[in-house]
């Protein structure tokens, strides 16, 4: 019944054509799998059954310096916002109880799309906030919704995966419940999809059938977007017994029916557990049914576009998240570290973008030059007939658009940057990476298939190397474990402190990361750490409400045991007309922002502005006076007069408030940038009409 078929042979594809300025809007689907190492693709590794991937995969451009966040939830609002994680302040939270989400005056790739006429879809894992509905992914420009809300579920029975030390809000432990549901993680559109929960159903069933589905209902006179974000292959390993059935057992292991783990550390058989070659080999079984399961969603999208006769103008693009948790069994082929560290393994990620819509030209062919997730947005965008530059939001947006490349109007051997800011402390220019701050060294020991490895001596296979970790406190440590573990940090951010160690790679002929070069190359390393400084001064920090963890977990046994928004969002505000609002104001009190926009951008529901009277002002006055009047569109324009200071704002808003001759109220969310775009004020302030 419910349980659809899912093949794991694609047909042949249908005939590509070239990705040219003004031919017909493409169909997009943009996928992006959960902690999907380099090695684990079938190119990589070609015992992964994943033939529909591996056909899209030789089929496109593959994108082999593919840059993301060191960890999930970053990485989806990178990809979305097309803002790096420091221009947007989202650097984690998401989960059950946390105040931190999406900042929501930051525009989403759903809503651009939207409003450039596509229909938008998610399935699968959003991890950017459920505080408020309008939070959640309907309430962010998809149309339609389905799947988790927060950052893991079990596979079968949906419920939430814990979440380490966080206590209440991953374990609701106030509240007691012997059955099911219970904390379980299950979204469609605006409600939990309780009449498609049960326990024994493989969730990669559920969501093919509703891709298959969307794809159906879809109106074929509008372009269609699909974003989804299988939580695959993330833990707790899970794979169905068929898609297991592509990797018969070795003899010489035996494997249970749950993941192996190593209760021990370092390499060797942990005391009491199993042995980490078992492990290994075990867990890395599981790892490679998954991405059949991922494959096979992928092949039954592909027919559906394909009988909707929509397949032959997609435009298809697959990356991973952050580098796999070689811990966990993910491989990270040639590059040192893992999910959660700053060395390559934490960041490079397997990407393509293929399907029919792109030139057959590109077919087998590499792009190696430096790619980040914002890249991918601008992409999009650009693919889909907007201006990938847009200036609306809290902070520029970073993206460079691809599309010259896929059109053949930039060389495989271009660059499309030259500069790309991979964390707050962490910085490539050209083939140089440069590691510094003072937290460049969390999570550092991790050790992958291309980090140093260290075979136990009872692994005559080595298999260890594919998930072995090397704890930092082990006693002893060689002079690059050392590194690895304690090196490349400058807390005081400052060269000439003796303790400031920033660490220098030439990552292009030393993908491992084994050759640390900043004491032979100290001018490259001082420039490249004023720039990481420069950088740092556009770092956007959000003012987030604060988490309620218990008020998560009341609403969620409210619900039947299903997670859901557990925060009341502000009202709604009032909408005014362009007469409403026209005239002089001045500072008086503290005001909200609802509605207003720029004449850049008149749809975007954000607008910068520049104020006077608060804290850290750009404008030196304290009760100057402004005009608001209508520009095209219906949007709004807000000037003030006064004094520029020497540390640009930006100011970001909407406006609410009565009808004609009415106080407006306005409160500002004010964040930092280089450069602006605008000047402003961090603070609150006020616009009241005049009489």
């Amino acid at each position: 019944g419910r349980k659809r078929r899912m093949q794991g042979i694609l047909g042949t594809l249908a005939c590509a054509v070239a990705v040219t300025a003004g031919s017909a809007r493409p169909h997009i689907v943009l996928m992006i799998v959960d902690e999907l190492g380099t090695g684990d693709v079938p190119w990589a590794d070609p015992t992964i059954h994943a033939p529909t991937i591996a056909q899209l995969g030789a089929e496109g451009l593959r994108l082999g310096t593919q840059y993301a966040w060191q960890w999930c939830a970053p990485t989806r609002g990178s990809l979305l916002s097309g803002r790096f994680p420091m221009h947007t302040g989202y650097t984690g939270g998401g989960m059950p109880g946390d105040g931190e989400g999406m900042d929501l005056q930051v525009p989403l790739l759903p809503a651009e799309l939207k409003r450039m006429g596509y229909a938008t879809h998610m399935l699968g894992k959003w991890h950017l906030g459920f505080r408020t509905i309008d939070n959640i992914p309907v309430s962010r420009g998809f149309d339609t919704f389905f799947g988790l809300l927060a950052g893991g579920a079990d596979h079968y029975t949906k419920t939430l995966e814990a979440c380490g030390g966080d206590g209440e809000k991953c374990t609701c432990a106030n509240y007691s419940s012997t059955t099911l549901p219970f904390r379980v993680d299950f979204f469609d559109g605006t409600e939990p999809a309780k009449t498609l929960w049960d326990t024994t159903t493989y969730d990669a069933y559920q969501y093919s059938a509703r891709a298959v589905e969307v794809v159906q209902a879809h109106d074929v006179t509008k372009p269609f977007f699909l974003y989804w974000a299988p939580h695959k292959v993330h833990s707790p390993l899970q794979a169905a017994p068929e898609f297991l059935s592509h990797y018969p057992l070795d003899p010489n292991h035996v494997c249970t029916s749950t993941p192996e783990t190593c209760s021990g550390r370092g390499y060797g058989t942990g005391s009491g557990g199993c042995g980490c070659d078992l492990m290994c080999y075990c867990n890395r079984r599981i790892v490679k049914g998954m991405m059949s399961a991922v494959d096979a969603m992928v092949y039954n999208l592909t027919q559906a576009l394909q009988a909707k006769d929509m397949w032959s103008n997609t435009v298809f693009i697959m990356l991973g998240d952050n580098g796999a948790p070689n811990n966990n069994a993910g491989a990270n082929t040639v590059f040192k570290g893992m999910k959660f560290s700053h060395w390559e393994g934490g960041h490079r990620v397997p990407a393509f973008i293929g399907g029919p819509a792109v030139s057959s030209q590109l077919a087998g062919q590499w792009y190696n030059n430096t790619v980040h997730l914002v890249d991918l947005h601008a992409t999009v965008i650009d693919l889909a007939g907007g201006v990938a530059a847009q200036p609306s939001g809290v902070a520029p947006v970073d993206g460079v658009s691809l599309v010259g490349v896929l059109n053949g109007s930039i060389k495989l051997s271009e660059p499309v940057r030259t500069e790309l800011w991979i964390a707050d402390d962490v910085l490539r220019q050209d083939q140089w990476k440069l590691i510094s701050g003072a937290g460049a060294g969390r999570e550092s020991c991790m050790l992958g298939i291309g980090g140093r490895p260290v075979a136990a001596a009872n692994d005559p296979n080595n298999l260890t190397t594919t998930c072995g970790t090397l704890s930092c406190h082990d006693k002893q440590l060689s002079p690059i474990d050392a590194e690895i573990c304690y090196g490349c940090k400058c807390v005081s951010y400052n060269l000439t402190d003796p303790s400031c160690r920033p660490c220098l790679y030439d990552v292009v002929s030393d993908p491992g990361e084994f050759t640390n070069l900043a004491s032979q190359n100290p001018e490259r390393v001082a420039a490249m750490f004023a720039r990481v400084l420069e950088l740092q001064k556009g770092t956007v920090t959000p003012n987030y409400p604060p988490s309620d963890a218990t008020a998560a977990c009341a609403a969620m046994v409210a619900a039947g045991g299903f997670y859901v928004p557990w925060a009341k969002p502000p009202p709604p505000p009032s909408v005014l007309t362009p007469q409403d609002v026209a005239g002089n104001y001045t500072m008086d009190g503290t005001f909200r922002i609802e509605l207003a926009v720029g004449p850049q951008d008149p749809s975007s529901g954000n607008f910068s502005v520049s104020f006077p009277g608060c804290p850290s002002c750009c404008w030196t006055d304290a009760a100057g006076t402004g005009t608001v009047f209508p520009t095209g569109g219906g949007a709004l324009t807000v000037e003030a007069q006064g004094a520029k200071c020497d540390s640009p704002r930006m100011c970001s808003g909407t406006l609410a408030g009565g009808g004609a001759g009415d106080p407006v109220q306005i409160q500002w969310d004010c964040t930092c940038h280089d450069p602006p775009t605008s000047c402003g004020a961090m603070g609150e302030s006020a616009w009241v009409k005049q009489a």
